[in-house]
């Protein structure tokens, strides 16, 4: 009896002693996807993905009737911006 409990008791101080550096490998893997995620929904991951973004006056625009025909509008892709006028 007296060694079955030395055995538990060996067994339940080797898991103590492992707990630390598995919380914390549990906690750097679940940064690891939420970064991943952050990363994946990034306005610059979508412009490098080849969309854009085009603003008018500083907004987003969201809808075709945000612009006018003859509004100018400043395109930003993955490498840079440049302007550009709606017809």
């Amino acid at each position: 009896m007296l060694d079955r409990r030395r055995e538990r008791l060996e067994q339940a101080h080797e898991r103590l002693r492992r707990a630390p550096s598995l919380a914390v490998e549990r906690k750097r893997a679940r940064l690891e996807h939420a970064a991943g995620r952050l990363r994946a929904l990034s306005p610059r991951a979508t412009l490098e993905r080849g969309y854009a973004i085009v603003r008018t006056h500083d907004e987003i625009v969201r809808t075709k009737s945000a612009v006018s025909s003859g509004d100018e509008v400043e395109v930003e892709v993955a490498d840079g911006r440049f302007g550009a006028r709606v017809e």
